[in-house]
């Protein structure tokens, strides 16, 4: 049976589970901020669509490094096959391709937690243009996917719109 990276093997299969802290902190730090008189830093006019562009190549980057990985997985498994060896035991082995995907998989899990980062500060951003609120806009689908609600995906369309709506008035 063929081991897929951790966590691509069924990315819908990760339901959308945000933090208490994640919800009250977008909520609340806005807010405070305002009701104590408080001014919040604001992205440049072209910082959130920077920002956005950045996360964009580092989620293809990803998308690279998941098809590398099938790459090195399909060889191991021949050569495993060849060997007489189970695929369990190539993958554990010492074998060049094994070695690669295991280094693969640290990158991959690093490269979501960064994304999953980006995405969070990138959604507290104000929009300032239209060109960020439909920055944000896009980075929600692309955060989404064609799969169930993830990490931030709701939050950036729902926040786009609402502040795409507040620059054509």
């Amino acid at each position: 049976m063929s081991r897929r990276p951790p966590a691509a093997a069924n990315e819908s299969a990760r339901p959308f589970d945000p933090t208490r802290r994640l919800v009250l902190g977008a909520i609340a730090v806005p807010a405070v901020g305002r009701a104590a008189g408080v001014t919040l830093p604001v992205a440049g006019p072209d910082e959130l669509a920077i920002r956005t562009a950045g996360w964009i190549a580092m989620d293809e980057q990803l998308n690279v490094m998941q098809i590398r990985w099938q790459g090195f997985e399909s060889l191991l498994f021949d050569k495993a096959r060849r060997m007489g060896m189970g695929c369990d035991e190539a993958c554990r082995s010492n074998l060049p391709e094994a070695q690669a995907m295991r280094a693969l998989d640290r990158e991959i899990e690093e490269t979501r937690r960064q994304l999953n980062a980006a995405a969070g500060e990138i959604r507290l951003m104000p929009a300032t243009t239209i060109a960020g609120a439909i920055a944000k806009i896009e980075l929600g689908l692309r955060v989404q996917g064609p799969f169930d609600w993830q990490d931030h995906a709701l939050e950036l369309l729902e926040e786009g719109i609402a502040e795409l709506r507040g620059l054509v008035r």
